[in-house]
């Protein structure tokens, strides 16, 4: 993918990565970024088929959550990345989006999808307009209807009233969206449908990542109340609960059942879809309104798409080995289909195929910098050196599930320009007990400058790690990073608890290490990952209170006042419009985050890792859900 340039009104991406992963086709010891499988037919992939999918049940999931809940499938409603991803590649379009393809084949670079092009910016960033594709029809039972600006503005209203994932901050920099969020005000005054096919936003503030924002799925358009049209939500009012089992598609599959929906009753007289039922099953079939020559980014080979929600890990792993299911879809750390079957395909290449990807999520230890002795930065530069990445890596379950993580944001968002930086780095990832020593020298807790924290506040300090469960060994990794940092007279009380999130991100609670804090990016743009750095994030994602002031701090009850901030950072980099200098300007800012304001450890990058049966005959990693993409898979018939 060839990096694009954007002048100042113009909008276009380049994210041009080298891919983290590999697909492995088995048999084989190369690890090269190819389409798995070839087409069956020169014109390409096979069309047709339907793909059995099991998803296993994952409590940080709403779709696959063991209790289940009617709101999971909701596009203003914790969509998490496996609703994410059914969204993108099969149910909803929004005015821009992704090909569902990995970063190393353009699936990080914005694409327009019901907008035309990609969008303008005047008046410095202040505002952009989208011209919005013309003739594109609802599913049933809204066949006819076409899409227009004002259904974009009902599903932002909607988001801005119902919203509990974060998104209600993603798309506050709109006019009047927090006080349309408050009702304070009866419309969106940031929202203006010029016309059928103009849709004009204004943002309080000016901002180069607006049209990355307009990826997600909450703000796919909603149609228009067939008994209502003034109705704010259109066809989803009534359905605060859980709008996704009336679900009106605009993507290239419907839910089961969609077009006996009747949205001329009452909200609490209309009968959901009979194709989804919450934390059990969900079936996709044919939109019949959608048209292939209206979608440049989902080929959508397959006829329908049978998911089976809720089955253990175990369980859906031998689903697959035994002919039951044909995908595993797992948003989760890796492994996301069990070792042993990795292990058995890899050594019979008659059974399918095995594919790696980067999952663009890593894995660190978060520094309370107003807990002494991490509000002295040598201390954390120290614990920066120390850590033995490699053997981090080792526990996961070594190159299939990550790579070595070397700076805060990930790759994929910064062009890849950072892939080969290392400001702490070691030839295996193991560590350097010299460097790490001679950085405590410089610290005043380090009483005796004998290289290591030897004042009393290193003793005994709480550390937190997720409770054991499936996934990566969270305690036995909590472990190995205690051993590191007893090497610098750092000894941890390590503490293992369900209840780590909560603790965390709790400012008033003053933990001083969280070890396996995850991270990753709410929309694909760098700003997102920043987000976990700035004084808006507290409290809640930013464990490390970068950014917190004087006064924040002294009613938490600290004893340190001052602390680092990155803020007006964050604020001159998202004013960029111009894409390349945006992405240097994070770049730029990552180097500054890892060298100068040091709150963070990462460890890990993890990957994705997929098995597939040989009726599999093309297969996708959609970068952007971090997940296999459902519209790319043919099958051989």
């Amino acid at each position: 993918m060839l990096p694009k340039t954007a002048s100042p009104g113009q909008y276009s991406v380049a994210r041009r990565t080298v891919l983290i992963g590999c697909v492995l086709i088995v048999a084989t010891a190369a690890c090269t970024p190819v389409s798995a499988g070839p087409s069956t037919a020169p014109s390409g992939p096979p069309f047709g088929g339907t793909l059995r999918v099991v998803m296993p049940g994952f409590a940080f999931s709403d779709l696959a959550n063991p209790e289940p809940k009617l709101d999971a499938l909701d596009p203003q409603i914790s969509p998490w990345y496996d609703a994410g991803e059914l969204f993108r590649c099969c149910l909803l379009r929004t005015l821009v989006g992704y090909t569902g393809r990995p970063a190393s084949e353009g699936g990080a670079e914005l694409q327009p999808d019901l907008a035309v092009k990609l969008p303008q910016a005047t008046e410095n960033g202040h505002t952009w307009t989208f011209r919005i594709r013309p003739g594109v029809h609802y599913s049933p039972p809204m066949e006819g209807v076409e899409v227009t600006a004002a259904d974009f503005v009902r599903s932002l209203q909607r988001d801005a009233r119902l919203s509990n994932d974060g998104s209600a901050e993603t798309y506050s920099v709109i006019e009047g969206f927090e006080s349309y969020g408050q009702g304070k005000a009866t419309t969106i005054s940031g929202l203006e449908a010029l016309d059928r096919y103009t849709l004009k936003v204004h943002l309080n503030q000016a901002l180069g990542d607006l049209p990355d924002r307009f990826a997600l799925p909450d703000s796919a358009p909603i149609p228009p109340s067939p008994t209502d049209p003034a109705a704010p939500f259109g066809v989803a009012s009534g359905h605060d609960s859980g709008y996704g089992r009336f679900l009106v598609s605009s993507g290239p599959y419907m839910i089961e059942g969609s077009p006996r929906l009747d949205f001329s009753m009452p909200a609490d007289q209309q009968l959901p879809v009979s194709g989804y039922r919450p934390g059990h099953s969900l079936t996709l079939v044919r939109n019949p309104e959608w048209k292939r020559s209206q979608d440049a980014l989902r080929p959508a080979y397959l006829d329908s798409i049978q998911i089976v929600i809720g089955p253990s890990r175990d369980d859906a792993a031998t689903m697959l080995d035994s002919g039951k299911a044909d995908l595993v879809l797992l948003a989760a750390p890796p492994f996301q289909v069990q070792r042993w079957l990795v292990q058995k395909v890899r050594a019979n290449p008659r059974l399918g195929k095995v594919s790696v990807y980067s999952r663009d999520f890593m894995r660190a230890i978060m520094m309370n910098l107003a807990v002494p002795p991490f509000d002295d930065v040598h201390v954390r530069k120290a614990v920066n050196y120390i850590i033995d990445k490699g053997a981090i890596l080792d526990l996961y379950g070594g190159p299939d599930a990550g790579k070595v993580a070397t700076h805060f944001a990930v790759d994929s968002l910064e062009t890849d320009a950072l892939a080969a930086y290392d400001p702490y780095g070691s030839p295996q990832g193991e560590g350097r007990v010299e460097l790490a020593q001679r950085e405590m020298r410089h610290s005043s807790y380090d009483l005796k400058h004998a290289g290591t924290c030897s004042a009393p506040v290193c003793k005994h300090v709480l550390a937190l790690t997720i409770p054991q469960t499936v996934g990566a060994p969270w305690q036995e990794i909590g472990a190995s990073i205690a051993k590191d940092l007893a090497q610098i007279g750092i000894t941890l009380d390590l503490k293992a608890t369900k209840a780590y999130f909560d603790l965390a991100g709790d400012p008033t609670k003053r933990i001083p290490l969280a070890l396996t804090t995850g991270l990753g990016y709410s929309f694909m743009n760098a700003s997102s990952d920043f987000d976990e750095l700035s004084s808006s994030s507290i409290p809640g994602d930013n464990e490390s209170l970068v950014g917190a002031t004087p006064d924040q701090l002294r009613r938490w009850g600290y004893a340190v006042r001052v602390v680092p901030s990155i803020d007006s950072r964050i604020s001159d980099c998202r004013s960029v419009i111009a894409v390349q200098r945006q992405i240097e300007c994070w770049g730029q800012l990552d180097a500054y985050v890892m060298e100068q304001v040091v709150p963070v450890v990462p460890y890990v990058a993890e990957n994705v890792v997929a098995v597939f049966p040989p009726q599999i005959v093309h297969y996708s990693f959609d970068q952007a859900n971090t997940l296999p993409a459902l519209d790319q898979i043919a099958l051989k018939h």
